[in-house]
Parts: structure tokens; sequence; C-alpha cells
């Protein structure tokens, strides 16, 4: 009796090579009679004919960035610090004597004048008002040439004595 599975016989029928869904017959293996070269184990892979590169110049150019980077930083805070230590300065101090509760136009431009020169500039000319009161709290404002600049000086008077504060303008 014969199944579906089992044809009569017992021998399944020959089906054509190259045929869809047919699986071609194995090469000969190598050998002294063989046609076909010995087969090479998977894990073996064959030498490059050059020596790889090595591929860190980004890493090189990025270390140097960061220390150029650095240097001109440091460089800048250098700057800093050496040119507000060399620049004129906007708020300086003095004393005038004061007579009556007041000082006059001359004694005021005098000390001005002082003062900015000792601060490193060049004063064309200061005027002040003819009197100025000389109190804590008491406000006057002068106004003149500085290093060929349109100056305004601000003096603001600390206490009865003279002692003052100049701010510039």
């Amino acid at each position: 009796m014969s199944t579906p599975l089992h044809p009569p016989g017992g021998a399944l029928p020959a089906m054509p090579a190259g045929m869809p869904g047919v699986p071609s017959p194995p090469p000969p293996m190598g050998g002294a009679y063989g046609s076909y070269p010995a087969p090479v184990p998977a894990w073996h892979h064959p030498q490059p004919m050059y020596e790889p590169r090595r591929r860190d110049g980004l890493a090189i150019a990025a270390v140097i960035m960061a220390a150029l980077a650095l240097l001109g930083v440091l460089g800048l805070g250098i700057a800093t610090f050496v040119g507000s230590e060399l620049a004129p300065s906007w708020v300086l101090t003095g004393d005038v004597q004061p007579v009556n509760g007041s000082t006059t136009a001359s004694a005021l431009q005098h000390e001005l004048t002082r003062l900015l020169e000792d601060d490193g500039s060049f004063v064309d000319d200061v005027t002040c008002p003819d009197s100025s009161p000389v109190d804590q709290g008491a406000v006057t404002v002068c106004h003149g040439q500085v290093d060929g600049w349109d100056w305004t000086g601000i003096v603001y008077f600390e206490d009865g004595g003279g002692a003052f504060t100049l701010v510039q303008h």
C-alpha cells in the first residue's frame, strides 16, 4: 500500500537540477582529484594589502584648538587686568580747604586739575562755579576740556572739612 508521503517502491523520483525548490548537488571537495580549492574556515580573514591608517588626526586637532582657546582666555584676562590698572580712573577723591562753609572756584579748579594730572590726564581747561558750598551731601558740577575731550566732573562733598569724591563723565 502506498501513502501520499511515500511513493510505491520507497524511492523519490529524481528532479532535474536548476528547478525552483530543488537543491543543487554539492560541489566536489578538494583533494588530489578535485576541481575546486579546499574550503577556507569561516574564522579566517585574509590579511590586508596595506597597513590601515590611524584616524587620530581629529583628536589632535581638538587638543590643539582647546589649548589655543585656553591661551586666548588667559590673554584676555591679563589684558583686562593690565588695561584696568593703566586706564584713568572715573572716580577720584580729593580735599579742599573751606572758608566759612564754602570753597572758591580757583581752589576747587586747582585741586581738580592736580587730581586729573596725577591720574595721567592732560587738562586743557576746568571751570567751576564761583562759590561752592562745602557740607555733607553738597554737590557741585564743573566742566572743561580734558585730553582733548569735553569733560564734566561731579564733585560730591563728603563732609564740612572739604573731603570730596569726583565722578568724571
